[in-house]
This record gives C-alpha cells, sequence and structure tokens, in this order.
C-alpha cells in the first residue's frame, strides 16, 4: 500500500510543483504579428512627365529634358499592404538621386510619386527601381537628355 503512494506522490509531485498548464512556449503568436503581404506584386509602373489621369493609363515617357521638373512615377499595386514599406528609387551611376519612402497603409491603388531630385534633374540615364519591403519588384530606366 505504502509502495503505491509512493508512485502516485512521485508522479503527482512535478505536477503540483510545476503546474498543469500549458508552456508558454507552445502558444501560438498573437494574430497581429502575422502578416499576408508577401504576395504584393506591381501590375503596372509608368513614368511620365505628367501626373496620371483617372481612366487612362498613359505609356511610359522614355526621356525628359532637364528643365522637366518634377517626373512622374505611377504604379498599380496588388494585394495587401497593411505592414509593408514601399521604397522608390531613383539612381545614376550608382548614386541615390530621389528616394521615396511610403508605410504601405497610406498606399493607394493607383500611387503617384511626384519625384523632384534636391538639385533638379541633371542629364543622364536613371534607374528607377521600386521596392516591397527589402523585396526588389520592378526596375525601370529613363534619360534626362540636356
Amino acid at each position: 500500500m505504502l509502495r503505491k503512494w509512493m508512485v502516485v506522490i512521485c508522479i503527482s509531485l512535478p505536477m503540483m510543483i510545476g503546474g498543469c498548464g500549458e508552456d508558454a512556449q507552445l502558444l501560438p503568436p498573437p494574430y497581429e504579428t502575422f502578416c499576408p503581404d508577401a504576395g504584393i506584386d506591381v501590375d503596372l509602373l509608368v513614368i511620365n512627365k505628367a501626373p496620371y489621369e483617372t481612366g487612362h493609363i498613359p505609356l511610359s515617357d522614355q526621356a525628359f529634358p532637364s528643365g522637366q521638373i518634377p517626373i512622374y512615377c505611377t504604379f498599380w499595386l496588388t494585394g495587401d499592404l497593411c505592414c509593408t514599406k514601399v521604397t522608390v528609387e531613383c539612381v545614376n551611376q550608382g548614386t541615390t538621386v530621389y528616394r521615396w519612402v511610403e508605410d504601405g497603409n497610406n498606399i493607394r491603388t493607383p500611387q503617384t510619386v511626384v519625384m523632384m531630385p534636391a538639385n533638379g534633374w541633371l542629364p543622364g540615364t536613371f534607374e528607377l527601381v521600386l521596392f516591397i519591403d527589402l523585396r526588389r519588384v520592378v526596375e525601370s530606366t529613363f534619360t534626362v537628355i540636356e
């Protein structure tokens, strides 16, 4: 009889000391940490001398005069942007001359970015890159001529 009670005590003592509850490490993460933005993509991106007009999808301009200020970049995104950063960056010979960053909660579809570098658009070839978070999604080039 004593042996049975010893077995019961040995088995139940760790449960009484440690408790019978669930281990906190095994609980799933709270819903807020889940972000479905991995499927975001760009439907269309255009670079123009004039702002986007509703209902009219323009073709991208390839060359701009050096006096052109600003240059407009309009893009259409797919997916839910709730917890994403979108970046539009213009690079000339390895140097970023213009960068626009916006929280996904503030992005519209379509979204127009008014690109105006601090020193204006100097002649050269520019690479425009659109990032969603750190993912390089779209690349395009345009030229500013004298």
